[in-house]
């Protein structure tokens, strides 16, 4: 059982239907793709600096909401399957609205952190970001530095 959602909130996203232990979707899947897609969310918020738990109703509301489009997405997505139409790509936009989504918690972290923090981002979030510091190829500030030429200067007065 997510923090953030429930499958009482994914029936309010989509109506008329319902779920249990003997739908496909069964609840328990939908439990599972509750905890992962807060996972994926909490994940994005602490790769960034933020605290890992928001407690406040904005907070909440907003979480629940980046969620409930990974659950929306996958609730539609097993629909399509367990009808056997192969052509459909019925999940795939809110889906792509949660993978932004992470995309731009990842990008924006201090952002994120005042939006779900009510004005007051995490201080870890306020980092500065440079290849030199941020790299994956064991390159230094040294290797990175600047590289001044003196070129050819007659006749250029």
């Amino acid at each position: 059982m997510g923090t953030y959602c429930t499958t009482a909130h994914l029936n309010a996203r989509l109506p008329f239907t319902t779920f249990d232990t003997t739908t496909e979707p069964s609840t328990t899947e939908i439990d599972y793709w509750i905890d992962e897609g807060e996972a994926l969310v909490i994940g994005a918020l602490q790769a960034g600096g933020n605290a890992g738990s928001y407690a406040t109703t904005p907070a909440i509301l907003q979480i629940r909401s980046w969620v409930m489009d990974y659950v929306e997405g996958m609730t539609r997505r097993a629909y399509a399957q367990s009808s056997a139409d192969g052509s459909t790509d019925d999940g795939e936009e809110p889906l792509r609205r949660f993978h932004n989504r992470l995309d731009w918690i990842l990008a924006n972290p201090s952002l994120a952190g005042a939006m779900l923090g009510a004005g007051a981002g995490a201080s870890a979030a306020t980092h500065v970001h440079a290849y030199a510091q941020n790299n994956s190829d064991d390159l230094t500030a040294d290797d990175l530095g600047p590289v001044f030429k003196v070129g050819d200067l007659r006749g250029n007065f």
